[in-house]
């Protein structure tokens, strides 16, 4: 298992790297993994081929199918499943051009709350000057939380994990959730939709063009 704050033998230092035999950058890390996400969100994946490819990228296990069953015991445990629904409410509301968490703000965001009890508990706490990544925060430390408590073994292997390396995973499954439910909210938006998103891009647009 493996998150920017891993070795530098890390998997993914030999991804879409432009030389292998140089040590990797947190940063760059980053962006690999973001781009990996952003090519499986561009395509219709069933559960278990997302499962298969999130549980290579993040290192699960050396044999491909433990890795896709680890992956997708996460992915249809409740806690989880109970999270997302919330981050779908609070945040996405069926939008299609929403920003996605941006991973380096999320961490900062988990270390200052993850002691908090109101951020641990099935309610949200108010979300009226939230961020989108203070979103992505309460819901790895809610999903966490519930996971480590649950008598369910489905994800037995999160609880048992780095805690950094935990955090990572779940923050970038909810990305690549966020883009594929996106790219799904876009397809199935109505004509009237796609046009008041057009005109509302192109008043914002203007807005940014200084007058003469």
């Amino acid at each position: 298992m493996a998150s920017p704050h891993s070795e530098p033998d890390s998997p993914y230092s030999d991804m879409d790297s432009p030389s292998s035999d140089r040590i990797p950058t947190l940063d760059s890390i980053e962006e690999i993994v973001m781009k990996q996400i952003h090519l499986m969100a561009g395509k219709k994946l069933t559960l278990a081929a997302v499962a298969g490819q999130l549980g290579i990228l993040f290192d699960l296990s050396l044999d491909p199918m433990e890795a896709q069953q680890k992956m997708q015991g996460l992915l249809k445990h409740p806690a989880f499943i109970d999270a997302v629904d919330e981050f779908s409410t609070t945040y996405l509301n069926w939008k299609w051009d929403l920003p996605v968490g941006e991973w380096w703000k999320i961490e900062e965001l988990i270390k200052a709350h993850k002691d908090d009890v109101e951020w641990t508990q099935h309610s949200c706490p108010e979300t009226k000057e939230w961020t989108v990544n203070h979103f992505y925060a309460r819901f790895v430390i809610r999903t966490f939380h519930e996971i480590k408590c649950s008598p369910l073994e489905i994800a037995h292997w999160l609880r048992e994990a780095p805690y950094d390396d935990a955090i990572y995973i779940l923050a970038h499954v909810l990305m690549f959730l966020q883009l594929d439910c996106m790219r799904v909210c876009k397809q199935v938006a109505s004509f009237k939709d796609r046009m008041d998103h057009l005109v509302d891009t192109c008043e914002g647009a203007d807005d940014t063009v200084p007058s003469k």
